[in-house]
């Protein structure tokens, strides 16, 4: 441990042992006051290959959530060179502690988290998801058990409603904001149930162990070889929002960051290796996006007062 030094000591006289340990002293306060003032540290090496951790927002559960992205993460490893980790946390509310505590560089998130880390840590888009039908936007729906009798939001009035979290675009945010505007306030009007993941809500609707589910609409084709989807009914859309973004921070690497943003937008589907990861990701390709494709969702953000 080192020893603190006041300002009135001879340096000479409190470090009596060799003049190299004064040497590396200055150099481990030097690197520390770099990196209090916020300047970019190189990517750090491990094994002769660059060290870069990428956080991906948990929409789903974990065995979901690894299913679909480790081919993704294998993907970006063999085409850059870098050993690429992997870092998830276990629900949308620990999304945030978790990338800043990995220290991650490049994150994968909503809509909602972009606009969150825009602010926070100087995030900035690398570029957006394309949907399997195209889309480069995603809506939410409102979905209920066939056997409820539930036939329109009118009729959520007083019911339990399960959801992801309050900052899930697709899985509660979108859909609150569509409740207000049929005169339900999903804080007064709605016993809002919060799951782990998106597939958990689907799940409890089947099970009726809730009235409805808030989700987003992809979530249902990712599910669709596990729950018996026929007896899932939509009550209602959402409109539409950007699709999620991959994002580099203020601190990551610029050659890093532009080294994932080529590779990811090398991911073709046409090849059929590529294919095989972007089905895994239930998206077909990614494009180059900018930071004011998401201010309909910084407005929307306003509109339902969620700080940001």
């Amino acid at each position: 441990m080192m020893r603190k030094i006041s300002p009135s000591q001879n340096i000479n006289s409190a470090l009596p042992c060799k003049r190299e340990k004064f040497i590396a002293g200055l150099i481990i306060v030097f690197i520390m006051m770099i990196t209090a003032c916020g300047h970019k540290i190189p990517a750090e090496k491990t094994e002769g290959k660059i060290k870069v951790k990428i956080s991906v927002l948990p929409a789903y559960s974990l065995p979901l959530m690894t299913e679909r992205f480790v081919p993704l993460i294998n993907y970006l490893s063999e085409t850059t060179g870098y050993k690429i980790e992997y870092v998830s946390s276990l629900s949308y509310g620990g999304y945030l502690t978790t990338l800043e505590s990995a220290q991650a560089d490049i994150g994968y998130q909503n809509p909602l988290f972009y606009i969150i880390l825009a602010k926070t840590k100087g995030a900035y888009p690398l570029v957006k998801a394309v949907d399997i039908n195209g889309d480069s936007s995603y809506r939410g729906v409102i979905i209920t058990h066939i056997n409820k009798g539930i036939e329109d939001i009118g009729s959520l009035r007083d019911k339990k409603v399960m959801a992801v979290s309050k900052k899930a675009i697709g899985g509660y945010l979108a859909q609150a904001s569509l409740c207000v505007q049929n005169k339900i306030d999903p804080e007064k009007n709605l016993t809002i149930i919060l799951a782990k993941s998106q597939d958990e809500v689907i799940s409890r609707v089947y099970q009726q162990k809730v009235d409805a589910g808030f989700v987003r609409e992809d979530v249902l084709r990712a599910v669709k070889d596990k729950i018996d989807l026929n007896k899932i009914k939509i009550i209602a859309y959402t409109e539409y929002f950007p699709n999620w973004c991959f994002a580099a921070f203020s601190h990551t690497d610029k050659d890093v960051a532009e080294k994932i943003k080529q590779a990811l937008l090398g991911l073709d589907k046409k090849n059929p290796d590529h294919y095989k990861i972007l089905e895994k990701a239930e998206v077909s390709g990614f494009i180059e996006t900018h930071d004011t494709d998401y201010d309909i969702m910084r407005k929307k953000a306003e509109i339902l007062k969620v700080p940001y």
